[in-house]
């Protein structure tokens, strides 16, 4: 289990409230659903920034995410 730090952090009243109430809807404490998010945001921020810095990882995703609309596409035209 790591460690855990408590920190203060300022948040407009709506905002926790929305966390709150999703927090409840997952049964999970608002700290434990912070965290969850936290966590969540840090590693897209992180991958977002080794794809900025590798052009080639980029051209990779592009192309997948490319495929997989196509896919897509021919799947729903098989279905109709």
């Amino acid at each position: 289990m790591e460690r855990t730090k408590k920190i203060t952090l300022s948040v407009e009243e709506t905002v926790v409230e929305q966390a709150r109430a999703a927090a409840s809807r997952e049964g999970l404490s608002l700290s434990a659903w912070v965290t969850r998010t936290m966590k969540r945001e840090a590693l897209a921020a992180e991958a977002a920034a080794v794809v900025a810095a590798e052009p080639r990882m980029r051209q990779l995703l592009d192309q997948h995410r490319a495929a997989s609309r196509a896919a897509l596409a021919r799947a729903l035209e098989g279905a109709a």
